[in-house]
């Protein structure tokens, strides 16, 4: 069991390692970084596809952090579980179509801020985001309701993704905008990367019945 936790882990954390990159490739298309019109290309399908398989892995991520929570909740288990699971799918096809507008050239205008692409992309897409970002506010939602130390909390990936978007804000302009616009799947990176350190450092028992708030 413990192995099978440490290994959904490690696949999640890979998995936003992936999507991460992916994100940094398309960003660097989205807003006008300087490559040939082939070398973009290219560059949209692979950070589209390292995009699509890293966030499927999230699933993995989500069921091994839902084992964890469960000596706290059982129904907080299962909401992490389900809800990250859908998130995963919902995420990794937001990101294939992201990849898909790019790719048609119906992303936002070269050098401005990559987010007004997605109020851009139309309805479909859209819809898309916000149907990821409800699964994710559950996911998060549930995890941390069923997390009692306060430092567990801050690498909750909502949480997390709500501070590296505050210090995205005090980066320089072209760089916060790219770590802004990534903020959801860096948070990810740190999320099944403590957790993974967390697992394999102490006792399950010890990580999830603390007590201290």
């Amino acid at each position: 069991m413990r192995e099978s936790v440490s290994e959904q882990l490690r696949a999640g954390l890979i998995g936003a390692v992936l999507a991460t990159t992916g994100d940094a490739a398309q960003l660097y298309v989205a807003t006008g970084g300087a490559c040939s019109e082939v070398a973009c290309a290219r560059m949209v399908w692979a950070g589209t596809v390292l995009g699509v398989v890293g966030i499927a892995l999230y699933g993995f991520g989500y069921r091994a952090r839902a084992a964890l929570v469960a000596s706290v909740s059982e129904t907080c288990a299962r909401w992490v579980a389900n809800a990250g699971a859908m998130f995963a799918a919902t995420g990794a096809t937001v990101h294939g179509t992201t990849g898909l507008l790019l790719s048609l050239g119906r992303s936002s205008e070269p050098h401005t801020h990559p987010l007004q692409g997605v109020l851009q992309s139309g309805p479909v897409s859209l819809s898309l985001w916000g149907l990821a970002a409800v699964f994710l506010v559950v996911a998060a939602g549930a995890e941390l309701f069923a997390t009692r130390p306060w430092t567990q909390r801050f690498v909750n990936p909502l949480v997390a993704t709500l501070w590296i978007l505050a210090i995205s804000s005090l980066l320089p302009h072209v760089v916060g905008h790219v770590v802004g616009a990534a903020s959801v799947n860096i948070a990810h990176v740190v999320f099944f990367g403590w957790c993974l350190v967390a697992e394999r450092s102490w006792p399950s028992r010890l990580l999830d019945r603390e007590t201290a708030w």
